[in-house]
């Protein structure tokens, strides 16, 4: 029994030694010296931050990431990044929350100011069939029909992720 015991102990430490203290992102950047701020506070302007040099993704803790799963947040559809696994403090799961909300929340608005954009033109171009946010802006393409794709181009439209008004991409 005391074999047992020991060897759970030993086993346990080498967990905790492998685990450590670690911030939604690492790297010169990531260093926020704001002594009073919350972790929310520090997340959401981490994400701001990002957000606005064109960095969209989504943080990732906790258990492994599936072998063969894209790297692609399932509620969003931007990419994940891995920051770290389970052993993880309440302050970087609290800021790394904040960031991720930021994030999605922001994609959304983008969303949004989308569709309300094409509904002022009086366009139903129906929803996006795909995106891809960079540079601080999302493109989001629709559906086409074929002699649209002929005549025209594919239907996109630019999104700024900080405001200002979306435009329509002229045909490719």
């Amino acid at each position: 029994m005391r074999f047992i015991l020991v060897n759970m102990m030993i086993v346990c430490a080498g967990l905790a030694a492998g685990c450590e203290k670690q911030s939604p992102q690492s790297g010169p950047s990531a260093t926020m010296k704001s002594p009073g701020a919350s972790p929310e506070d520090k997340g959401i302007a981490r994400a701001k931050a990002d957000i606005a040099n064109g960095k969209m993704k989504i943080l990732y803790y906790g258990q492994p990431w599936s072998q063969g799963k894209r790297l692609v947040d399932e509620a969003s559809g931007l990419p994940v990044e891995i920051v770290a696994g389970c052993c993880v403090t309440a302050e970087f799961v609290q800021e790394t929350n904040a960031y991720n909300k930021t994030m999605r929340e922001t994609l959304q608005d983008a969303r949004l100011r989308a569709k309300a954009f094409l509904e002022k033109k009086g366009m139903d171009w129906g929803e996006p069939t795909s995106f891809d946010c960079s540079n601080g802006r999302c493109f989001f393409k629709y559906p086409t029909s074929d002699i649209d794709t002929t005549l025209v181009g594919s239907r996109t439209l630019i999104v700024p992720l900080l405001g200002g008004e979306p435009e329509i991409l002229p045909g490719e």
